[in-house]
Parts: structure tokens; sequence; C-alpha cells
């Protein structure tokens, strides 16, 4: 079966994704395919939104935000559960700051869920091409 373009690009924003999963969580049992299907239905919301045929390099990190939330939204009982279960306070992606309240790691876990799988509507607008 040959590879679409949108799989190629799921699979190119794995990375990413892992990165800002482990760093924000700690958690490391990441499944990949997974994650793979995750961030293709990312992008398939994305894609329909704003009716394009491929993503613009400036939604790659909407996606990987957006998927990388719901990936720990789908884990958060694992993610909780490890031992060493360590969640961030503020997360720091490029110029932009997350600074997460709450006092318990699950209390910032559930702050970290909401922030990364906030829509953006008026940045997808930026983006979005009329039908016709």
């Amino acid at each position: 079966m040959m590879e679409t373009q949108q799989q190629k690009k799921a699979q190119a924003l794995i990375p990413k994704v892992v990165e800002l999963i482990e760093g924000s969580t700690k958690f490391v049992a990441i499944e990949t395919q997974t994650l793979e299907y995750i961030i293709q239905s990312e992008l398939d919301k994305v894609l329909a939104d704003i009716n394009h045929t491929e993503l613009p390099k400036e939604l790659e990190t909407y996606v990987v935000r957006r998927a990388s939330g719901m990936f720990i939204h789908l884990n958060a009982k694992e993610i909780l559960g490890g031992d060493g279960a360590q969640i961030a306070k503020s997360i720091r992606m490029g110029d932009t700051s997350i600074d997460l309240g709450g006092t318990t790691d699950e209390d910032r876990l559930r702050a970290l869920i909401g922030e990364l799988t906030q829509e953006d509507r008026r940045l997808l607008a930026c983006y979005r091409r009329i039908r016709w």
C-alpha cells in the first residue's frame, strides 16, 4: 500500500509529539501506532476545517499540541499511575509559555490536557479557503 502525503506528514510529526508528551509528563511508554492514528485524526480535522489538501507549515505546532493533548487525555490513568508521575508546572514551546495551575499532579494534568486540546478557531480561520 502506498503512503499518502498525509500519512508521511503524520509520521514526520511523531517525534515532535513524543518530545512534548515526554517533556510535559515524563511518560515514556508511548505507542507509536496509537500516536500516529491520533496525529492523522487531528490532521484530517484541520485540513477539513481549512479546506486544504496539505498542512501549512505554520499549523504543525497546532497539530502537535492537539495530538499531544489527546494522547495524554487517553492515557491519563497510566501517566498518573506511574510511580514517577511528574507533571510539569509550566511548558514552553517556541515563544509560547503555558503555566499550569493546581497543586496535585492530577490537577496539573487536567489543566495540561485543557490547554493542549483547546481549539484555536481564530488561528485556523487565517488559513481557511472558501469552498466554491
